[in-house]
This record gives structure tokens, C-alpha cells and sequence, in this order.
């Protein structure tokens, strides 16, 4: 686990008029490692497989005749 003693922690109420620009430079692909372990963890808590794809990854060539 890693050690987080040293991340910025700052506590926010809902009126506070300051903008949540926290995230704004972080590159797309940090966020997605942010929140992966999260959502594969939501997967496996509701009983779906993790391990696969959902997504149909066949490829398909179609080939016609001269007009």
C-alpha cells in the first residue's frame, strides 16, 4: 500500500465558491489509473466477471464484387 502521510488534504464545504481544479493537469491517462482499481473493484463486488472484456474485439473483412 502506498504511504499517502505526505498528500495534500484540504476540507471543503458544499457552499465554498472555490472551484475543484485539483485534477485540471493531470493527463488523461492518470486519471484513468486513478479510478481503475475502484471500478474493478465495483465489477467484482457486484458479481460481474473482471477479467474480460465486454467489448466484442472480432474483426471482420468484407469483400465486393466489381460494380
Amino acid at each position: 500500500m502506498r504511504d499517502r502521510s505526505h498528500w495534500p488534504v484540504r476540507k471543503k464545504q458544499l457552499h465554498d465558491p472555490e472551484p475543484d481544479d485539483d485534477l485540471r493537469d493531470v493527463p488523461p491517462g492518470e486519471l484513468m489509473a486513478m479510478v481503475w482499481p475502484i471500478t474493478v473493484t465495483t465489477w467484482a463486488f457486484m458479481g460481474e466477471p473482471v477479467g474480460e472484456s465486454r467489448l466484442q474485439r472480432h474483426t471482420v473483412s468484407i469483400l465486393r464484387g466489381k460494380r
